[in-house]
């Protein structure tokens, strides 16, 4: 079985930016953006070059989003980083409601509350006998989770594998949760292609469906783009 890796190589062969080294100034600069006053939770993606693909921040209801944009906007100029404060995604975190936080042990402390962030750390494809297998590692917190998938190898397929493979992967972040697919589709936006997900979630008594869409195009594979969409669909989840 041939294995393909997320990784941009120059003529030569060479990766531009070694998987471990990006994944740590990513942890990084999370770690950073984290301590800053009114930040919950957040995470941030790099591409090949080192370059920032993507920066998405969870702050407190009561956190105005333009201050929180501009004060991680500053913390990315200390480590090098341009970013508008325009191009930061923030949302204000919504806890649970009461009645389901006391029928569900464990979403908001222990295990599920430690989960801050999920992060693509690695993805790999193998083909065989008109199947393909995706492995899936996501980094939380400094720690590596993997999971697995096969299915047909077609663009459904494809995107239904490197679902299932993330959200078993997702599984093993927080001890208690359960998820499930329940759809994905590939979809065509205003002249861009986009994948669709929904995930149903499960955790003691509470359960709801999440979803997420995210584009993509020749600088992103559909595989890609299908494990982003259900990391932003589960992370808020996962995070409580």
């Amino acid at each position: 079985m041939t294995q393909y890796a997320t990784r941009s190589r120059d003529s030569a062969g060479n990766g531009y930016d070694s998987e471990s080294a990006r994944h740590s100034r990513e942890l990084k600069l999370v770690a950073d953006l984290e301590r800053l006053p009114g930040v919950v939770s957040a995470a941030v993606w790099l591409d090949d070059t080192g370059a920032i693909r993507d920066v998405r921040i969870t702050a407190s209801p009561v956190s105005p989003r333009l201050i929180v944009a501009n004060a991680a906007s500053a913390v990315l100029r200390r480590h090098g980083f341009e970013m508008e404060p325009a191009a930061i995604h923030v949302d204000h975190a919504r806890a649970p409601a009461e009645d389901a936080v006391a029928h569900t042990p464990g979403i908001l402390d222990g295990g599920a509350a430690a989960s801050r962030y999920l992060l693509l750390h690695e993805l790999s494809i193998g083909r065989s006998g008109g199947h393909v297998t995706i492995a899936v590692q996501i980094g939380c917190r400094g720690e590596i989770f993997r999971g697995e998938a096969t299915e047909m190898d077609s663009e459904a397929g494809r995107i239904r594998a490197a679902v299932r493979a993330t959200l078993s992967a997702a599984q093993r972040v927080s001890d208690g949760v359960a998820l499930g697919l329940e759809a994905t589709s590939a979809l065509d936006v205003f002249g861009r292609r986009f994948v669709a997900v929904s995930v149903e979630a499960a955790a003691g008594r509470r359960f709801t469906t999440l979803h997420g869409f995210v584009g993509f195009d020749i600088q992103r594979s559909v595989e890609e783009a299908a494990i982003l969409a259900t990391l932003r669909a589960i992370e808020r989840w996962i995070a409580w």
